[in-house]
């Protein structure tokens, strides 16, 4: 009978191993598709993040105005409390915005790192930059549905879980209240309120 090899023994360092050998063999084309990666998601995240305050600063301002206003008046005040509402709808776009830059981003590092690998496997000599494009071009849609399946399935439990948040806060948990200032938080508000989203 034929012996299995442990596929723990030694498979870690030789995962390693020809990692640390194909990034030597093809450094350029490793970094620099790590490079692209990172250059793209820095300026199209960025921009999405400069746009998302362009589009809110008046929120900002407005609520700076308040709290000095409230606080020359002595009154109390609540951060944000006339503006939370445009701030979420700026969210709600903003968010998955950079959740899709973050996709794509890591879509063409996945499948340029894939395409780099498989060719240093056959050949010895360099893959330009260009060539890794080209090659790694007709797999982006693929990696891309992958990519937004392993999303969808961690959408379920995030939404899970903010539903959890959402019900203790409008006290719809029997049983569990939020805790106030002066008040300890109780074990039940700590397993539901904390644990349980988490």
């Amino acid at each position: 009978m034929k012996d299995h090899a442990d596929p723990h023994r030694g498979g870690v360092v030789d995962l390693v191993t020809e990692a640390a050998r194909t990034t030597v063999r093809a450094g350029r084309p490793v970094l620099g598709s790590a490079l692209l990666a990172c250059a793209g998601a820095l300026v199209v995240g960025g921009s999405v993040v400069a746009g998302a305050f362009a589009a809110s600063w008046g929120l900002f301002l407005q609520a700076r105005r308040d709290a000095e206003f409230s606080i020359a008046s002595e009154d109390s005040y609540v951060a944000y409390a006339d503006q939370w509402d445009d701030l979420v709808r700026v969210a709600l776009v903003v968010f998955p915005l950079l959740l899709l830059v973050a996709m794509t981003c890591v879509t063409w590092l996945l499948t340029a790192q894939a395409v780099i690998v498989a060719h240093t496997r056959r050949r010895s000599g360099g893959l330009p930059l260009r060539a890794v494009w080209d090659r790694s071009r007709g797999h982006l849609g693929a990696a891309l549905r992958v990519q937004a399946l392993t999303v969808a399935c961690a959408l379920g439990p995030a939404l899970a879980g903010l539903a959890v948040l959402v019900a203790v806060e409008e006290e719809l948990v029997p049983g569990v209240v939020r805790p106030t200032y002066h008040d300890p938080a109780t074990v039940q508000f700590i397993l539901v309120g904390r644990s349980c989203p988490c």
